[in-house]
Order: structure tokens, then C-alpha cells, then sequence
């Protein structure tokens, strides 16, 4: 059977956010790698001690999510899936730079399942009130430790 051509094929579903940051790019770093931190603005995170964490977004899914390599300190990278659906897999890359006022942000949420099904977890408005949620949470840290 002949390969699809790209431009026939279905468009992977794909949700990107930008957001800019008044906090520097070590402070946005903490909030990414940080379990109280992540669970601030995403929602309570766990690890499981196989590898993986479960996370409960505010749309009150459980979602299994697995850390991905990355070749970059400004970027976070990681796979996540429903718990009750693993065959709904999708991918998160976070990236950032610094800006003279604080840190630009660059989400993207790629749909992955090889069977074609799912989209993206959180939709353009999950992901805009996730990243006003992480301003937020960054903010306050700020504020707490000076």
C-alpha cells in the first residue's frame, strides 16, 4: 500500500500558547520542575515512583505523564495520557527564553496516539488559564522569598 501524501493526510491536532512572563527564566524554570510548583498551576502532581506522576487537571482528569528527554535547560518536554485511556497520548513541549522583561513562553501540546484518536488535553483555553495559573504561581513565589 502506497504511503499517504503528507498534504492528503489529516492535520495532527496541535494547540500552541505563547505567554510573556514578568518573572526571570530561573523562576520560570523552578515552576516546571518543581511537583508543588507544577501542581500550583496545572494541578496536584504526584510521582508514582515508577518514573511517571499523575496529575489532576481542572477539567478533573487524571492524567498519567512520563518526563521526555530534552536537549535544553529552557525546555520541558513530556508525554501524558488519561489514566483510563493510554491510547490517548499526547506530547507537551515548553520553551523559554529570556526577555528584558522576564521570560518568553512557547507551549505545545501534539497529539501522538498512533491510531489517530484523541486531541489535545487541554484545549487553547485550558492551556491560556494553566499559563495565567503559572504567572500567578511564579509570582507569588517571587513575592514569598524576597
Amino acid at each position: 500500500m502506497p504511503d499517504t501524501p503528507a498534504a492528503d493526510r489529516p492535520a495532527t491536532p496541535t494547540v500552541t500558547r505563547t505567554a510573556e512572563l514578568a518573572a526571570p527564566i530561573d523562576e520560570v524554570r523552578a515552576a516546571l520542575a518543581d511537583p508543588e510548583l507544577l501542581g500550583a498551576w496545572l494541578g496536584p502532581w504526584t510521582p508514582t515512583g515508577d518514573g511517571t506522576a499523575t496529575v489532576r487537571t481542572d477539567d478533573g482528569v487524571v492524567r498519567r505523564v512520563r518526563l521526555l528527554p530534552s536537549t535544553s535547560n529552557d525546555r520541558v518536554r513530556w508525554r501524558w495520557w488519561p489514566e483510563d485511556d493510554r491510547g490517548a497520548i499526547s506530547d507537551v513541549t515548553i520553551e523559554l527564553a529570556p526577555t528584558a522583561t522576564g521570560t518568553a513562553l512557547t507551549l505545545t501540546e501534539t497529539v501522538c496516539s498512533t491510531d489517530g484518536r484523541g486531541a489535545p488535553a487541554l484545549d487553547g483555553l485550558g492551556w491560556a488559564i494553566a499559563l495565567l495559573a503559572l504567572e500567578v504561581a511564579v509570582a507569588l513565589r517571587t513575592v514569598v522569598r524576597v
